[in-house]
């Protein structure tokens, strides 16, 4: 994760180094500056058309910019996007406006957990049910490739709510998201959501807002689809008393 003082260079430099034609907005507020430029194939215009559309502007809130480019910290760490300090950076290297979408949406999730951090943990609920599901894997693991890969040792990791970019790796690159996938089918939103609580909520997310796969959630992640009700019933309600 990128420290503040990062954030804070790295976007002065940017926007004093953009001209006029590569910043575009979104929700007409929230500037985009596009520091290296996308494929030709992929069309932002089109991307932030769909957020707009799909996104309650009153999720938003904790959003300031978005930096389009390439970004050293993203190839070092196998990411495509991040979140810190009101700021999101997404890489350009974007194969489809599908890709793009995701990986804007996914960082909006983040700003939201900062937004309404005391709806959705301060009961501990969230964390419970992802927990419950941490250690179910577990058993689950045991029983499949437990002895190939000694996933016994790894035991305390899944035991931990917050991120770990070793237990990721491990994740990853060990148990294999091809292994996890069907392993956690009906745990799970994605073997993504499984590194942590707060991608847990993230992938939740993109799944209620732009996957149409609420009714997916309702089933197998109960607690976390009831969050991201409220937030948008939340939304909703606000809308109303605006109009």
């Amino acid at each position: 994760m990128p420290n503040a003082k990062f954030v804070q260079e790295t976007s002065e430099k940017i926007r004093n180094s953009t001209k006029l034609n590569n910043i575009k907005y979104l929700f007409g507020s929230i500037m985009v500056f596009i520091k290296d430029a996308l494929p030709e194939k992929v069309n932002l215009d089109s991307v932030l058309a769909r957020i707009e559309k799909t996104i309650p502007f009153e999720l938003t809130q904790e959003v300031d910019e978005i930096f389009i480019g390439h970004f050293s910290d993203f190839y070092k760490r196998d990411i495509n996007a991040i979140y810190r300090d009101g700021a999101i950076f997404v890489t350009n290297r974007q194969s489809s406006d599908d890709d793009l979408y995701d990986d804007i949406v996914h960082e909006i999730a983040h700003a939201v957990e900062k937004q309404l951090s005391e709806v959705l943990y301060r009961d501990q609920e969230l964390e419970a049910e992802f927990l419950g599901k941490r250690k179910r894997l577990f058993s689950l693991l045991q029983q499949t490739i437990g002895d190939k890969l000694r996933i016994d040792h790894y035991e305390k990791d899944f035991l931990n709510a917050q991120y770990s970019i070793e237990f990721d790796r491990f994740l990853y690159k060990i148990v294999g998201y091809h292994t996890l996938h069907g392993v956690s089918l009906t745990l799970f939103p994605s073997p993504y959501s499984i590194t942590s609580l707060r991608e847990y909520f993230a992938v939740g997310f993109e799944f209620y807002y732009i996957k149409n796969k609420a009714h997916q959630l309702k089933k197998s992640c109960p607690i976390l689809f009831k969050k991201l009700d409220t937030i948008d019933s939340l939304c909703q309600n606000y809308s109303e008393r605006e109009k």
